[in-house]
């Protein structure tokens, strides 16, 4: 184990290694190691954005008290005073955190099959082809995409994407018009496609703005601003709007997935909204499952927490030698989802191309 060391009279643990600190936070946060927890985000630089989404994932630590809940915000935040305004940003930031780690999740349903269209398309979402995809064509494996493929869901004025390098969710027309960017904070890919975790910008952007973003919109000056640079803004009635603005866009992103999750173990007429232009997504289930197994390399079907990245799945199926039936019927249990997996023992931080821990190239 890890063991801080002392400098000037402050505990630290060693800075510049943050794959080494990334390697620690899934044990941490599933043991639920307050202790552990407030250490490693004390010691960071405050100067170094390296280390934000591990500290926002560390928030999500399940034994924390509100003393250490107040310390951690207000090291990430530098607020100095533990405000209205910072206790709802740390918040935000904790679900944040979870979602920078999540990619794997989406990996495998962004993946075409069959026909050519992958389950994400299948559930309703559209593909998009753009100039920011693709970085250098020439280039193998990472470093050919920029932001890479990605898959859109509008609904009058909210917006969803789910992209190879982020997650973007936004309303225009909210009760504060706000887009929360998620980066992938894979170290595999999408850690070095954008500086910080996650961005927010509070002007009211149509779908084609979003999808026409570049890698200038993210940087100092430009429209998104680092989510924990983002407060204190004009006033605590103001800050607290766009929060709760930030809050309820993070609710509608777990609403589709939840969607899709029951979308998935269905079968039979459609349980969702009309513009779903396949009802029946278990036997495109069935059918991804089989495609991935008949090219040697199959998903596993596994139950993970739902406040959790998936790294330790509560059970798993490997679809050529296990019943797959379990994983197929509704949900019992709101606090847990299925999910398409690279193997049994779930998909970490520091996945490499076996493991994912991305939307592919399509």
């Amino acid at each position: 184990m890890l063991e801080p060391k002392r400098c000037g009279g402050s505990k630290f643990l060693p800075m510049g290694d943050t794959e080494t600190i990334a390697a620690l936070v899934p044990d941490v946060v599933s043991q639920a190691d307050r202790e552990r927890a407030v250490e490693i985000v004390s010691s960071f630089d405050r100067d170094d954005p390296s280390w934000l989404a591990e500290a926002y994932m560390l928030l999500n630590t399940g034994t924390l008290h509100q003393e250490d809940w107040r310390y951690m915000g207000s090291t990430i935040f530098r607020d100095g005073g533990w405000t209205k305004e910072i206790r709802l940003a740390t918040y935000v930031a904790a679900r944040l955190g979870t979602i920078g780690f999540s990619f794997p999740i989406w990996r495998f349903p962004a993946q075409s099959f069959g026909d050519g269209a992958s389950l994400l398309e299948r559930f309703g979402m559209t593909r998009l082809e753009r100039p920011t995809d693709v970085r250098d064509p020439s280039a193998a494996g990472p470093a050919r995409d920029l932001f890479g493929t990605g898959f859109v869901l509008v609904e009058g004025s909210s917006y969803v994407e789910l992209r190879r390098a982020y997650v973007a969710i936004s309303d225009r027309l909210g009760r504060t018009p706000a887009t929360i960017v998620v980066r992938n904070s894979s170290f595999f890919f999408g850690r070095d496609r954008l500086a910080h975790p996650a961005y927010v910008c509070w002007e009211p952007l149509f779908s084609g703005e979003i999808e026409a973003l570049t890698p200038d919109d993210f940087k100092e000056g430009g429209r998104f601003v680092p989510w924990h640079l983002a407060f204190p803004r004009r006033g605590v009635a103001d800050a607290c709007e766009g929060l709760f603005a930030v809050a309820d866009l993070l609710v509608k992103f777990a609403r589709l997935e939840r969607d899709m999750e029951r979308w998935l173990r269905r079968d039979g007429p459609p349980l969702l909204r009309d513009y779903r232009t396949h009802p029946d997504g278990r036997a495109h289930l069935l059918d991804f499952l089989e495609s991935r197994v008949g090219a040697g390399t199959p998903s596993f079907l596994a139950e993970i927490r739902t406040d959790l990245p998936p790294w330790f799945p509560l059970r798993t199926a490997d679809p050529r030698v296990d019943d797959i039936v379990p994983f197929l019927r509704p949900a019992k249990d709101s606090n847990t989802r299925l999910a398409l997996l690279s193997g049994r023992s779930g998909d970490m931080p520091l996945a490499t191309a076996a493991a994912g821990g991305q939307i592919p190239a399509q």
